[in-house]
């Protein structure tokens, strides 16, 4: 059994208007990744995922090359302290 890790993906650029919560909702559900995607009043986008590392690598290459927007920084960190397990993607608000 693959071991799960929890991101947090800030997502910085024209992230916002342009689809990116719907089309980081299908990637994730098309990588089996779990967790949710809101907009932060900066103007970026916070990702939280769950999934095993490979998982979570495919998700991120994809949304990095096939994104609606443009994401010009991707700030990523490791929440190993985050005690939720989420069983789908949400989109929050």
């Amino acid at each position: 059994m693959k071991e799960n890790k929890t991101l947090i993906l800030h997502l910085e650029g024209m992230v916002q208007g342009v689809g990116m919560r719907f089309f980081i909702k299908q990637s994730a559900s098309r990588y089996g990744v779990t967790g949710y995607v809101k907009n932060l009043r900066d103007g970026s986008v916070e990702c939280l995922i769950q999934g095993d590392e490979e998982s979570l690598d495919a998700f991120k290459l994809h949304i990095k090359r096939r994104s609606p927007g443009n994401i010009s920084k991707i700030r990523e960190e490791e929440a190993s302290n985050h005690e939720n397990d989420y069983h789908k993607f949400e989109v929050t608000f």
